[in-house]
């Protein structure tokens, strides 16, 4: 019995989805699968800078979290829209960590429009475990701030 993920979204185009053109101004229009590795790159710079990591650290991270073997197998194995769902789970995370920091509307933006990208990449299998992440984080939060009350 296959339990990978249900093939409902194959050949499915949805013309009017404005997500589409924000995607492609965010990989800055490069071909596959180069847009995909800098997806992966930005948005894992983004999360680490956030995260009060210094730059250049942040920087190397981002390279070597861009340049992980994984993402290169996948993307050779054609789990494009897995791969193009990793790419925004970080900045969805980056988001939601600054809403929790008080920033409320970046907070807000970022989440709001990675979120918005992540549903556009088509794996709900992804965005599950995004979603666990969000959860574990939220506990996190709510201790911390019952443990400083």
């Amino acid at each position: 019995m296959f339990g990978g993920m249900p093939a409902w979204q194959i050949s499915v185009s949805y013309g009017g989805n404005m997500m589409r053109y924000i995607d492609k101004i965010i990989t800055l229009g490069l071909p596959y699968p180069a847009d995909y590795v800098f997806l992966y790159f930005l948005g894992f710079f983004v999360l680490l800078l956030v995260m009060r990591i210094n730059p250049w650290v942040s920087l190397a991270g981002a390279i070597a979290f861009a340049m992980s073997s994984y993402f290169f197998i996948i993307l050779g194995a054609g789990h494009t829209s897995k791969a193009h769902a990793i790419g925004y789970m970080a900045p969805v995370l980056a988001g939601i960590i600054l809403a929790f920091r008080g920033k409320y509307l970046w907070g807000g933006i970022l989440t709001a429009i990675a979120l918005a990208l992540e549903i556009y990449s088509g794996h709900l299998q992804i965005t599950y475990y995004l979603l666990i992440l969000v959860i574990i984080y939220g506990i996190y939060q709510l201790v911390k701030m019952f443990q400083t009350k």
